[in-house]
């Protein structure tokens, strides 16, 4: 198995996927698809870059220092916006770079085996789906019924009514 294979197991059951399984895995769109029968759950979110926060800071603060330089109140405002754009020009090269980027995108990816690989999986599937929002969807599955115990009546006394009534 490659590293990824090594991450695929159920995140429920802990039960990983067989080899042919693994084989099915690549035979979809991606190359990182599931294989037949598993699900595959992604969640992202998103969250403000610390990298752009600092830059952001960073350019801010030597526009300040600049303008503070400037003793003419007149003269500071005449230049603010010439000042703003140099500072601007001298951190272009890091703002075109990846890793200042204003939001990054984190993403998970776990596994949820068919139903069949261990006892309760269709219930706590069920809970997690229907937890999603996804409590209509076609991948809710009934869960076995258990086996009911045969109920034993016992013999009653079956009084006449007019008897009673006497």
């Amino acid at each position: 198995m490659d590293e990824y294979d090594e991450g695929l197991v159920c995140a429920l059951s802990g039960v990983a996927p067989s080899e042919d399984e693994l084989d099915s895995a690549s035979l979809g769109e991606d190359d990182n698809d599931a294989p037949v029968d598993w699900i595959q759950v992604t969640l992202s979110r998103k969250i403000v870059n610390p990298l752009y926060v600092e830059l952001v800071e960073a350019k801010i603060g030597l526009v300040a220092g600049i303008m503070e330089s400037i003793e003419d109140p007149q003269e500071r405002e005449k230049n603010r916006r010439n000042i703003e754009m140099q500072v601007a020009a001298q951190f272009a090269a890091l703002e075109q770079s990846a890793d200042y980027t204003p939001v990054l995108t984190e993403s998970v990816v776990r596994y949820l085996a068919p139903t069949s690989y261990a006892e309760g999986l269709v219930l706590a599937r069920n809970e997690l789906l229907e937890s999603l929002g996804l409590g209509e969807s076609v991948w809710m599955e009934q869960a076995p019924e258990p086996d009911k115990p045969a109920v034993v009546e016992e013999p009653g006394i079956i009084e006449d009514s007019e008897a009673s009534a006497e």
